[in-house]
């Protein structure tokens, strides 16, 4: 009885491997930043007014620039805008986009490291937690991981330097 059950317990063992294995082969979802904003993006209640799921309809003049940023023939976005309106929330529904669905390597440039740590423990660190594409991919900075910490997050295909 016990081959029978160890010979089992492998196979499954291999079905689960095999199963996590074509994940990495699978196609990213063709979806536009505003259509995964809407889909995945969740504001956390420590920094919004209106917490809970990303409404672009809220925003409609956030979906020109975050068009621009998947359109291969722009090479720089320039917003005008009003303080409070939005902004740093559609660059972080990009940065969340490009984690998810197109990753490679993203440097966050801020004016001091203290800056960096305070965003990064402040906004990017709760995006991470409450989008759930993004809590999939990258470890929490608690973990004993050096690719994971409060400056640098890991993910997939790329990872996010904070500066």
């Amino acid at each position: 009885m016990k081959k029978i059950d160890s010979n089992q317990q492998a196979i499954k063992n291999l079905n689960n491997t095999v199963k996590r294995s074509v994940e990495n082969f699978k196609p990213p979802e063709l979806i536009t930043v505003q259509q995964w904003s809407d889909k995945y993006r969740r504001l956390s209640p420590e920094n919004s007014a209106e917490p809970g799921r990303w409404r672009t309809e809220r925003t409609p003049y956030l979906v020109e620039p975050m068009s621009a940023f998947t359109d291969s023939k722009i090479h720089r976005i320039v917003v005008v805008a009003s303080s409070q309106v939005g902004k740093t929330e559609m660059l972080m529904n990009m940065l969340g986009y490009a984690i998810d669905i197109d990753p490679g390597p993203i440097m966050w440039v801020t004016p001091t490291q203290d800056n960096a740590e305070d965003f990064s423990k402040r906004r990017i660190a709760p995006m991470i937690r409450d989008t759930k594409p993004l809590k999939a991919k990258i470890e929490p900075s608690k973990s004993r991981s050096r690719d994971n910490t409060v400056l640098k997050k890991k993910y997939p295909g790329g990872m996010l330097t904070m500066t």
